[in-house]
């Protein structure tokens, strides 16, 4: 998910504005430029802007105007994020490590200096020809709320997919084998896991595959099955 909002722009300019400027310069002789209190991290990109002034010398409507800036600034965000989506591929456990026998793992906390050290090599001059502080321009955005909301719905996508994996290692395992040995303060412990998974199934049925629940459940039934008829009747309740 993209917030394609001030994560690389950090000026917007309305295309009728800056057409209305254009038209208008020798009526606004104070105005040489266009200024902001914000640090440029990027060099300007020369192409856009030709492109920008040919369309208001060949009078192209503003709405295709606003289309194109708005098409560019979604292709430079994309290649800032682009990078950071990867980094956070990088900290989610193997699949092959996450095993019913044990709690499901979390995603890795992010951090800053780590991802930093990729940029060099792997950042957003990859996908995008601009050349400028990229590196700047991330630690610029980190702090912002706008990387704080990313990162949490990351996070949080990230971890619900681990409690997926996990639920499907569960509904996997040969469960009557797995209890053989087991005392009945753990079998109980089991079972009680077991209905925690299917409470987080029923609140997340669209990321839940419905032949994992159906598992879920009749391992449930096995374990209470296989408990001393008192205990099953506590357990059924």
């Amino acid at each position: 998910m993209f917030h394609s909002s001030i994560l690389v722009i950090q000026t917007y300019l309305d295309v009728g504005m800056l057409i209305y400027l254009i038209k208008n310069k020798q009526n606004a002789l104070f105005l040489s430029g266009v200024y902001t209190r914000y640090k440029t991290f990027l060099n300007k990109d020369k192409v856009i802007l030709k492109r920008v002034i040919k369309g208001v010398q060949t009078k192209r409507p503003v709405e295709v105007q606003n289309v194109m800036l708005r098409r560019y600034f979604l292709e430079l965000t994309q290649s800032f994020m682009i990078p950071l989506e990867r980094h956070m591929a990088s900290l989610m456990p193997l699949q092959r490590n996450i095993s019913p026998h044990k709690a499901p793992p979390r995603l890795r906390p992010f951090d800053p200096e780590e991802f930093l050290k990729t940029v060099e090599h792997s950042g957003p001059q990859l996908t995008s020809g601009i050349k400028g502080d990229w590196e700047g321009l991330y630690k610029r955005f980190f702090p912002s709320p706008n990387f704080v909301g990313w990162y949490r719905h990351r996070e949080h996508e990230v971890n619900q997919k681990l409690q997926v994996l996990h639920m499907e290692a569960l509904s996997n395992v040969d469960v009557q084998d797995w209890i053989r040995d087991k005392e009945e303060v753990e079998i109980v412990d089991l079972i009680l896991r077991l209905r925690e998974k299917l409470t987080f199934a029923a609140n997340n049925q669209s990321a839940v595959n419905k032949d994992c629940v159906v598992k879920l459940h009749r391992h449930v039934d096995t374990i209470i099955c296989s408990l001393p008829d008192d205990l099953q009747g506590v357990l059924k309740t």
